[in-house]
């Protein structure tokens, strides 16, 4: 079987407070970088009709949202051991983020990324390596998906040291804590540094 390798812009790690070791009513005290569902749906509405991009609708959690990526469904429902994981996002600056207008899906998760530009709201250090400690102390994650994104849909630059005639898309990896009972399968799943800039790699 043929791998595909995509290089990383992003990596999605929900219900933060498990990893900030917090109670969820102590999230809003966190610095976060605040969203509008509504006004992302809008950018990426634009960004489709400017870049003639195919867009669809999604339904999750009782909302549509509106997409430009695909899905790898064979790795939903998989899980990963974090030993791979962890050199990666500790390469990575984290976020919590806030998204208002998610339906029944929480508003908060972290965001790791290898570039946040001006973007405020920087975790402390004793926060950032609480997350981490915890996601080691896990051993294992589940999979939600992955999303391969087309470079053409990002709002901004591709940030990473790879060029777009190299990458023509991006990855984002969605996490969640390990579910046994949903999640039996091990992810064909690996984490590469090549020229300094992380990939995701996996079955085509």
């Amino acid at each position: 079987m043929s791998q595909k390798r995509v290089p990383f812009h992003l990596i999605t790690l929900w219900h933060p407070e498990i990893w900030l070791s917090i109670p969820v009513s102590e999230l809003p005290s966190l610095p976060c970088v605040q969203r509008s569902r509504v006004e992302l749906e809008r950018r990426t509405q634009e960004v489709a009709q400017l870049r003639s991009l195919d867009a669809f609708w999604g339904y999750f959690h009782d909302r549509p949202i509106l997409n430009l990526g695909k899905p790898v469904d064979q790795l939903r429902k998989t899980w990963i051991r974090v030993d791979k994981l962890i050199p990666c996002i500790e390469d990575f600056d984290p976020r919590l983020v806030r998204t208002l207008g998610e339906g029944k899906q929480p508003q908060y998760r972290l965001e790791y990324r290898p570039e946040w530009g001006d973007e405020p709201a920087i975790l402390d250090t004793a926060l950032r390596n609480n997350i981490i400690d915890n996601i080691r102390q896990a051993k294992r994650l589940s999979v939600r998906q992955l999303w391969r994104n087309p470079v053409a849909a990002r709002f901004g630059t591709l940030p990473l040291p790879v060029p777009e005639d190299v990458a023509s898309e991006v990855v984002n990896l969605v996490l969640g804590p390990f579910d046994e009972e949903e999640c039996s399968r091990r992810a064909e799943l690996d984490f590469k540094l090549i020229h300094n800039a992380w990939w995701a790699v996996f079955p085509e």
